[in-house]
């Protein structure tokens, strides 16, 4: 199975989102817990074990003293030809329970959940009828995707 990556626009947001983050472990914020709108945070997580780079976005909010992503994606950020390719490679929402593993990277292939993977792409991606969760965050947080 193939796995899959976000749109040109999408793409486009992330590469916003991470300008000037040169080293892992490096993070950006914008807003304030307890606000009413919860912050959003990236996080250069590392170099990936299959190549290209680990990136986490989220946004999140605290219960009970707990920090909750509300969600949290990783990604896996590839650049081939001068081409950059953002894939979606994990899930978090605390507040609902989940935690889904839509990529796993093994020695010698990669195991995608397909239906899940393909999900998280097309909610960030959004679609004609639907806005997309960067476009969304571009909205609330207009400073941390301009140029």
């Amino acid at each position: 199975m193939k796995i899959k990556n976000v749109n040109k626009k999408a793409t486009a947001r992330l590469e916003a989102l991470i300008r000037g983050m040169d080293q892992p472990g490096e993070s950006k914020k914008w807003g304030e817990t307890g606000g009413a709108i919860m912050p959003l945070v990236v996080d250069y997580l590392g170099p990936a074990s299959c190549g290209g780079k680990l990136f986490a976005v989220s946004q999140f909010g605290i219960q009970n003293g707990d920090l909750m992503r509300d969600p949290e994606y990783v990604f896996l950020r590839r650049e081939k030809e001068g081409t950059k390719f953002w894939y979606p490679i994990e899930y978090t929402n605390h507040y609902v329970g989940i935690h889904q593993q839509l990529v796993i990277f093994e020695p010698d292939r990669l195991l995608v959940q397909p239906d899940n993977q393909r999900e998280a792409v097309a909610y960030i991606n959004g679609s004609r009828n639907e806005t997309g969760w960067l476009e969304i965050l571009e909205q609330y947080y207009p400073e941390a995707f301009a140029e």
